[in-house]
């Protein structure tokens, strides 16, 4: 299942950019298909930085280290093929229809034993825990149209706001009663 959800990004990422950028080392198509690689398969980044964890449509490509791996996936144009990617999956809805779209958060627990200094304490299932929150807006039919991840201790309107901002069109937000 992962190498089929992985061929079709391939094709996809070759339709979107079928042309390499100039004056980089590493194609910017590289580096996304690298990073979601190691997504969908729920290992480190620095895992995919070694040729034998590739998939097979990628052994031939360059691979960088996994310092210039990195440095990549953070710069500009990177996100913005992600981001590109991200839309061109999501499809875009028509600007003139009203929008209807649900909003809720998700803890993250991480281990109470470790050291990660961004995990902060909020609200959870059953009480206080240690954490991260996914806040995730979706349309009706269950698309997610807006998401981001913060520490836990992060309030659910406070983020609503900043989801909010990145929705296309007017519309109504259903949400839990926080």
């Amino acid at each position: 299942m992962d190498d089929e959800l992985f061929e079709a990004l391939y094709h996809i990422a070759w339709k979107l950019w079928p042309s390499r950028e100039r004056r980089v080392q590493y194609a910017g198509r590289t580096i996304v298909l690298m990073y979601l690689w190691s997504v969908i398969r729920g290992k480190p980044r620095q895992w995919v930085c070694h040729r034998q964890n590739l998939p097979d449509a990628m052994t031939e490509a360059d691979i960088p280290s996994s310092s210039q791996f990195g440095r990549r996936l953070r710069s500009a144009r990177v996100q913005a093929m992600l981001t590109e990617l991200e839309n061109h999956l999501r499809g875009v809805p028509q600007a003139t229809m009203l929008g209807c779209w649900l909003l809720d958060a998700k803890p993250l627990l991480v281990s109470p034993y470790s050291k990660d200094k961004s995990a902060k304490r909020g609200w959870a299932y059953n009480g206080r825990a240690r954490g991260y929150k996914v806040f995730a807006m979706s349309d009706l039919q269950g698309r997610v149209v807006a998401w981001d991840a913060r520490p836990m201790n992060e309030a659910e309107p406070l983020v609503a706001r900043t989801l909010l901002q990145q929705t296309d069109r007017p519309g109504y937000v259903i949400c839990d009663s926080i």
